[in-house]
């Protein structure tokens, strides 16, 4: 399935929505049809330019969302918070083309942000990091920057997304979306990215066919010459790319997801550290040690521990 919107004053994004997913939109919220899938999207206007949607559901099919790229609403940054394999936050010019893949068949929780910069920038207040952050969201043309996901944004989007509508919603969904936007901006301002190029829809789309085929075996260390070659560009352009949008460079991204997926075997499958090691292509528990260290803050053997707390110090140790 394919959703495509091109913003509009005579069309809601809510709207267009429930016109596709042949719905209606009652009090802000929209039911999934049993031709999509089951669930819910709910809008919300939260003062001035500020607006909130967001989406909890189980979709049939594959859903591709289309944001085409808008001159009408030049000034307007959206900010999406995406719970799916690969947790990650958006942010993205009113200008570029935007596409969101929603796998079908898996649980999906998704908040969208959209506001105008006037209104973000009295948000964050008349200092130093609001000339920062001005820099890195009105600088040279269209821009798409991809962010990591931590557990306490997560927490804040479960939270936003399972609560009850009751007479203090507007004041509860306010607050927890400038919650989420306080937390993301101030990884944003840690995260050092450093200059920015002229961007379009069509490298974003190569920046993530290429983040797709890293990802799709995180045993293999990804190759660049390789991945150049796959998407058609020159190496020296694609590692620009990637950590214009990823913030990382190609190899680091590849470690950090290595990592997660390593404590997603230990925590839900649990696997032993040398098992989860071996399975994503480390020969030596030392090194899997250090690396994991370097991308979760702990060693993989306290992780398990604190995972599961009845089987972790009594785990044998084992030989490689």
């Amino acid at each position: 399935m394919i959703f495509e919107y091109s913003p509009s004053e005579r069309v809601t994004l809510l709207e267009a929505f429930a016109e596709f997913a042949d719905s209606r939109v009652d009090n802000g919220v929209v039911k999934l049809s049993d031709r999509i899938g089951s669930g819910y999207v709910k809008g919300v206007k939260l003062g001035g330019s500020l607006r909130m949607m967001l989406l909890d559901g189980l979709l049939k099919e594959e859903l591709l969302f289309k944001r085409l790229a808008s001159e009408q609403a030049p000034r307007h940054v959206t900010l999406t918070f995406q719970m799916d394999q690969f947790p990650s936050v958006r942010i993205t010019s009113a200008n570029i083309d935007y596409e969101i893949s929603i796998p079908a068949g898996a649980p999906l929780r998704l908040v969208i942000l959209s506001v105008n910069y006037e209104d973000l920038f009295a948000l964050v207040g008349p200092d130093n990091e609001a000339g920062r952050l001005q820099r890195i969201l009105t600088g040279r043309g269209p821009y798409f920057y991809e962010e990591d996901f931590p557990i306490a944004m997560q927490k804040v989007v479960d939270e936003m997304v399972s609560a009850d509508m009751n007479s203090l919603s507007y004041l509860f969904y306010n607050a927890k979306s400038r919650e989420l936007i306080y937390m993301l901006f101030l990884q944003l301002l840690s995260g050092g990215r450093g200059q920015t190029y002229p961007i379009n829809g069509a490298d974003v789309r190569t920046a993530y066919a290429v983040r797709d085929l890293i990802l799709a075996d995180l045993s293999l260390g990804p190759s660049l010459p390789a991945l150049a070659q796959a998407v058609h560009i020159s190496e020296s352009k694609l590692k620009r790319l990637f950590k214009q949008v990823f913030g990382q460079t190609i190899y680091n991204y590849y470690q950090h997801y290595r990592m997660k997926r390593a404590a997603q075997l230990i925590r839900e499958e649990r696997l032993s550290v040398s098992e989860a090691g071996y399975r994503l292509g480390f020969s030596n528990l030392s090194h899997f040690t250090r690396v994991f260290h370097q991308h979760m803050s702990t060693n993989p053997k306290k992780y398990s521990a604190l995972t599961h707390p009845a089987n972790g110090p009594h785990e044998k140790s084992q030989v490689w």
